[in-house]
């Protein structure tokens, strides 16, 4: 008999822990990533973008407001970004999406089902596509990668802020004094 064999059994099951993760393979989350610069997102634009390994729609309303959501439709997981921004009566703009319809807002909901009836009782503003919280500044669009998908928290601290950047226009850069 072993020491191990006559160890007395814990009747409480270890705690669940994440493997580690290899130095250089996990990402930085609960913080912004810069996409795209402000005049290359245009309105009424539908733009993808990979960010994390993850798909990200970022588009602009035709009133200017930029916003970005999950590249994914979750009816059949066609890309958003291959619809068409559509304005509809009672709807405002929505995201069509290019494979059966479903439009949804850009807030990530959904405004509505093409395939249902009227008296069909059915929510479709249950349904919602995952939505990040985006800022422009300084010309640049920023998007905030959480660690929750689920929590619809707004982040902790705005978008960085680089001193001497007015804009968003290419600059030459000639020196730097550090």
């Amino acid at each position: 008999m072993t020491p191990a064999d006559s160890a007395p059994v814990s009747s409480k099951s270890p705690e669940a822990k994440a493997p580690p993760t290899a130095f250089g393979k996990g990402f930085v989350l609960d913080a912004w990533y810069f996409v795209a610069l402000s005049r290359d997102v245009a309105p009424a634009s539908l733009k993808r973008y990979e960010l994390l390994g993850e798909p990200v729609l970022v588009g602009r309303t035709r009133a200017g407001q930029v916003y970005a959501m999950r590249d994914i439709c979750p009816h059949r997981a066609a890309p958003l970004s291959a619809g068409r921004l559509v304005e509809k009566p009672g709807e405002g703009e929505t995201i069509e999406c290019c494979y059966h319809g479903w439009r949804f807002r850009p807030d990530g909901v959904c405004a509505a089902i093409p395939s249902l009836v009227e008296d069909q009782p059915y929510e479709a503003d249950r349904i919602r596509v995952r939505s990040y919280p985006v800022r422009e500044s300084q010309g640049m669009v920023f998007v905030w990668m959480a660690s929750d998908p689920r929590t619809a928290a707004d982040p902790d601290h705005e978008p960085p802020v680089f001193p001497g950047v007015v804009g968003g226009g290419a600059k030459m850069v000639e020196w730097m004094d550090f």
